[in-house]
C-alpha cells in the first residue's frame, strides 16, 4: 500500500509540473522545465485536463496530514508557473477548496521564500490578480501568497497593487491585509510600513491606513510605536484619519519587545499624570504582559503627587502583575506621595474583595426543563450574577469558552469546557453594589450534559473589571443539576 501511495503522489507531482503551452517560464532562478512541445510528445496528462483530477482519487480534506505535507513539500520544488497552475486546477477543475488553499497559502509562498521569483512570474501573478474574469478566490489567494512570501520583491508588487486596486474594494482590502501581515516579519519591513504610513497617496484611504497601523503594531518596533502614539495624540482636526487608525490599532497585547516599552514610559508625566498622553500610555502599559511594563508604572507612581491617588488605585486594581505592586509597598521603597502608596494598597485590597463577592449562582427558580433547550442541540443553563461587593463593577466576558465543572462520586472536580458567547456576553455590563444581573447563560452540548446529569455542578466563568485585563474567576456554590435533562433531536 505504501508503494502504491508514493507512486500516486509521484504521478500527481509529475502532472503538476507540466504547464499550458502559453505559460510563461521564468529565469533559471525559478527552476528549469521541459518545453510544452516536449510535454505533449510524451503524452502525459496536462495539469489543466480532467485526467489530473482523477489521479488524486479523493479530496484533500480526506487525506492524512503526512500525505498532504509530502505532496506540498514536493510541489514547492517545482517551477513557479507549475505551482500556480496546480492551484488554479485545484480550484477550477477539481473544485477542491482544501487543496487550493494548501497550494496558494502554503506551497507557493514557501517556494517564493526559498527561491527568488523571477520578474516574469511576478508579472504572471499580477496579470491574474488584475484579471476581472479570473476566479475571485484565485485572485485573492494570489495576493495572500505575495504577503506570506515576505520578500522585498513580492512586497514591492503588493505596493503596486495597492495603487491599482483602489477602484476594487475587495481586492484593495486583500492587498492592504497582505501588506499588514508583513509586520509579522519583524524589523524586515518596518521601513516599508512606515513609509506607506506617511505616503500622501494614503491620506484619505481609511482602510489602508488602518491596515498599515495594524502591521506596524505587529512589527512591535519602537519607531513604529512612536509614530502611532504621535498620531493617536494629535489634536482633533489635524489628521483625523490617521488619528483614528492609530487609536484603533494600538493593542498592548501585541507588545512584547522590551524596547517598545520605553516610548510608552516616556509619555508618562509626573507633573501631569491625568494628561491624555499619560492616560493612553498607562493604559497600554497596564495591559502589556510581563514585569517590565508594570515596573515602569510603579516607578512613575513613585514620582507623582497626591492628585494621582485615584489613578494609582485603578492601576493596582487592574494590574496583571499585582506582586510587583505589593513589593512596592514596603516601607523602604520611597514615594513622593503617601496618598498614592495608600491608594495602591486600597486597589490591591479591592480586587480581593470583588473577587470574593461578585459571584455566579444557579437560577433554577423560574425555569423548567424547556427553558434549557436550544435549537442547535445545545442546552442553555441560566445563572444569576450578583455583585455583593461595595464596588461599582463593569463586567464583560472576555473568554471564548466557559467552564462547567462537575463533582464526581469520589469528590473530585472534573471540568467541562463549554463554548461561550464571545466578548461582552453580559447584556448589562455596569453593576452597582448589591445589583444582580440575570441574563448570564452557559451553554453545553448534549454529550456534556449527559456527563453532568444528576451530579453536583458549579459554574466557572471569567470576567473583567473596568479598565482591567486581570480576570476574575467567578465560582458558584455547588448545586445539583436536575436529572434526566435532555435535548430533543
Amino acid at each position: 500500500m505504501e508503494i502504491i501511495r508514493l507512486l500516486s503522489i509521484s504521478i500527481l507531482l509529475s502532472a503538476a509540473c507540466l504547464v499550458r503551452a502559453d505559460a510563461a517560464f521564468s529565469s533559471t532562478a525559478e527552476g528549469k522545465a521541459s518545453a510544452p512541445a516536449e510535454v505533449h510528445a510524451q503524452g502525459v496528462p496536462q495539469p489543466n485536463s480532467p485526467a489530473t483530477s482523477a489521479v488524486t482519487g479523493r479530496k484533500f480534506g480526506k487525506m492524512a496530514e503526512p500525505e498532504i505535507q509530502d505532496f506540498i513539500e514536493q510541489l514547492e520544488k517545482q517551477p513557479f508557473p507549475a505551482i500556480l497552475q496546480a492551484g488554479i486546477d485545484a480550484d477550477s477543475l477539481e473544485n477542491d477548496e482544501s487543496k487550493t488553499r494548501y497550494i496558494f497559502l502554503d506551497a507557493l509562498p514557501e517556494a517564493m521564500k526559498k527561491r527568488l521569483p523571477g520578474q516574469a512570474f511576478l508579472e504572471q501573478l499580477k496579470r491574474l490578480i488584475n484579471n476581472n474574469d479570473a476566479s475571485e478566490s484565485e485572485r485573492l489567494f494570489s495576493i495572500d501568497a505575495l504577503g506570506r512570501a515576505q520578500r522585498q520583491e513580492t512586497a514591492a508588487l503588493l505596493l503596486e497593487l495597492a495603487a491599482t486596486t483602489r477602484s476594487d474594494p475587495t481586492m484593495h482590502w486583500e492587498v492592504g491585509d497582505a501588506i499588514s501581515e508583513l509586520g509579522r516579519a519583524g524589523e524586515k519591513f518596518i521601513p516599508l510600513l512606515e513609509q506607506q504610513w506617511h505616503d500622501p497617496n494614503n491620506d484619505h484611504d481609511r482602510q489602508m491606513l488602518a491596515q498599515l497601523a495594524h502591521g506596524m503594531v505587529l512589527a512591535d518596533s519602537p519607531s513604529s510605536l512612536e509614530l502611532l502614539l504621535d498620531a493617536a495624540l494629535m489634536p482633533d482636526g489635524k489628521d483625523d484619519v490617521r488619528k483614528q487608525a492609530a487609536n484603533r490599532a494600538l493593542d498592548p497585547g501585541r507588545i512584547s519587545n522590551l524596547k517598545s516599552i520605553l516610548p510608552l514610559a516616556a509619555r508618562l508625566s509626573a507633573d501631569d499624570p491625568t494628561s491624555e498622553a499619560s492616560q493612553l500610555a498607562s493604559f497600554m502599559l497596564l495591559n502589556v504582559k510581563g514585569p517590565a511594563a508594570t515596573q515602569a508604572l510603579v516607578a512613575w507612581m513613585q514620582k507623582v503627587g497626591d492628585d494621582a491617588a485615584p489613578l494609582a488605585r485603578q492601576l493596582a486594581l487592574g494590574s496583571l502583575e499585582p506582586k510587583i505592586w505589593e513589593a512596592a509597598l514596603k516601607p523602604e521603597v520611597p514615594f513622593h506621595s503617601e496618598k498614592v502608596r495608600a491608594a495602591i494598597r486600597a486597589g490591591l485590597d479591592a480586587f480581593v474583595i470583588i473577587q470574593k463577592n461578585v459571584v455566579l449562582i444557579p437560577d433554577w427558580a423560574k425555569a423548567d426543563r424547556q427553558n434549557y433547550r436550544t435549537e442547535d442541540n445545545r442546552v442553555m443553563i441560566p445563572f444569576l450574577l450578583r455583585n455583593n461587593s461595595n464596588e461599582e463593577v463593569c463586567l464583560g466576558i472576555g473568554e471564548s469558552e466557559r467552564e462547567l465543572a462537575t463533582i464526581n462520586q469520589a469528590g473530585q472536580t472534573e471540568t467541562i469546557w463549554v463554548p461561550g458567547m464571545g466578548h461582552g456576553s453580559f447584556f448589562k455590563a455596569d453593576m452597582k453594589p448589591g445589583e444582580t444581573v440575570s441574563s448570564f447563560r452557559i451553554y453545553c452540548s448534549a454529550e456534556q450534559l449527559a456527563a453532568a446529569n444528576g451530579r453536583k455542578v458549579f459554574a466557572l466563568a471569567y470576567a473583567y473589571l473596568k479598565g482591567s485585563s486581570r480576570p476574575i474567576r467567578l465560582t458558584s456554590a455547588p448545586f445539583l443539576l436536575p436529572p434526566k435533562l435532555t435535548i430533543p433531536h
